[in-house]
């Protein structure tokens, strides 16, 4: 969770792309893990205004290297909402519940129903899915209404 409007390289790795709009990044590693960075949910809809790419497509960062830098306030004042998304094992070992639990969480995790609930905010339960007028897979997601 970003403090300040930056985004770090995780790891060494190659800039695959950097989304015209800036608000993604995707990166390859030399093991062949490859990773997505995507800063913002619909953020795609700003077409770049806030962000500032420090990469380009094809360079080689290495972790800690500064990968694009943003504005958090112009981004939230533009009805746009800090969230953290990833599976739960990621989750655990990154993260301590406590420090971000003023974040919505959104969860990937593909099975049949969602494991502990009451932890999250929306739940990615499939990148199988089919929808009408969109050709290929897309991500499944349930809003998960707190009680």
């Amino acid at each position: 969770i970003p403090d300040k409007g930056e985004v770090v390289a995780p790891c060494d790795a190659t800039v695959e792309t950097v989304f015209d709009t800036k608000h993604a990044v995707g990166l390859s590693t030399e093991s062949g893990m490859e990773l997505l960075i995507h800063i913002g949910v619909n953020t795609v809809e700003l077409g770049g205004k806030y962000y500032t790419a420090h990469v380009k497509d094809g360079d080689h960062v290495k972790k800690g290297q500064l990968l694009v830098s943003f504005d958090m306030d112009k981004i939230k004042e533009a009805g746009y909402q800090p969230m953290i998304y990833g599976n739960m094992t990621w989750l655990y070992q990154n993260y301590d519940f406590e420090r971000i639990s003023k974040y919505p969480i959104w969860l990937a995790s593909y099975s049949i129903s969602c494991p502990m609930e009451d932890k999250f905010d929306m739940w990615q339960y499939s990148n199988k899915g089919q929808v009408n007028g969109i050709e290929g897979d897309v991500d499944m997601n349930i809003y998960l209404q707190k009680k």
